[in-house]
């Protein structure tokens, strides 16, 4: 059983952080819960998948030779796996439309966000990842929903063939959520926004985006699959396997193939964030001075001498 079960998990988590950003000597701007915790589908034994992204002492970033631009730390006994990008590295994946970068500034699941003043406004305070996420609102969707097919078209060909192998649990998340995701970009398309991280939002939504009654009729046997899934993933472990979903199977086959592509071709608009707005924003969290931790909502009098200590 993990140390965390029974409470506390978050205060735990924050505190890795703290102490994580102490002894690399790097000030974490954003940490958010991914994976199966992170869309609300985890089972009893899944892992807390941290994410976050963190800046350096600005003399580093102008030093002779590049410093390594991931933090990973790995705690098996407590089922946390944490990994952090620099900044640097951060803006640039995110100025290649990135997918991951953008659903973390989508996350539902916010363990640390920091804010910083504005020298020429210091009574404006803002939220680094709020800033990050509006310049990120000129993404690909046509980029991103590529990246959910070929996710589902791995899993399909790695874990779904034959058709009747039984599959983990756990598997049908990594191909049903992908699924679901292109399903709601094709019924959002050109909106500018990304599906939900929850995967029961995702769902709720999904369900409202039909119209016509067969559809309709469809959607009441295969949401009764899905809940039946969602149920025993959650008192079952990450390995456990239950069978095969028929109502399920045939979604996923849906979105498997060249042929939704060029629907998502057809459909999907592509664009490309404003490398000019990325490359100031990236000076901009270098240069200014965040408040010390004072803009983070989990502040505490440890949190704030910390992160004083990290910033000088």
């Amino acid at each position: 059983m993990s140390e965390l079960e029974g409470g506390g998990v978050r205060d735990n988590i924050l505190n890795r952080l703290i102490d994580l950003g102490q002894s690399n000597n790097v000030n974490v701007l954003y940490a958010v819960e991914s994976g199966s915790r992170g869309w609300n589908v985890a089972s009893a034994d899944s892992d807390w998948d941290v994410r976050f992204i963190y800046r350096r002492p600005l003399k580093s970033y102008t030093a002779l030779w590049p410093r390594r631009d991931v933090i990973e730390v790995m705690d098996k006994e407590a089922s946390i796996d944490m990994v952090g990008w620099d900044v640097i590295k951060a803006l640039r994946l995110a100025a290649s439309n990135n997918p991951s970068i953008i659903e973390w500034l989508h996350a539902k699941e916010v363990y640390l966000e920091q804010s910083f003043r504005w020298p020429e406004s210091k009574d404006t305070v803002v939220l680094w990842n709020h800033e990050l996420r509006e310049i990120m609102k000129d993404f690909s969707e046509r980029h991103v929903a590529h990246h959910y097919l070929s996710l589902l078209s791995r899993q399909y060909k790695a874990y779904f063939l034959p058709e009747d192998a039984p599959v983990r649990l756990k598997k049908y998340v990594y191909a049903l959520r992908p699924a679901l995701c292109v399903h709601w970009m094709l019924a959002h398309a050109g909106s500018g926004k990304m599906p939900p991280m929850d995967f029961k939002d995702l769902l709720e939504e999904v369900k409202a985006s039909l119209t016509s009654l067969h559809t309709k009729i469809w959607w009441s046997a295969f949401n009764g699959e899905v809940q039946n899934w969602l149920n025993q993933k959650a008192q079952g472990t990450e390995k456990e396997s239950y069978g095969r979903y028929p109502e399920i199977d045939a979604f996923i086959k849906r979105y498997v193939g060249e042929s939704m592509r060029d629907i998502v071709n057809e459909e999907l608009p592509t664009r490309t964030p404003n490398r000019a707005k990325l490359e100031q924003f990236f000076r901009d969290t270098i240069y200014r001075e965040f408040i010390a931790g004072i803009g983070s909502i989990f502040q505490t009098d440890a949190f704030v001498k910390k992160e004083r200590e990290i910033i000088q």
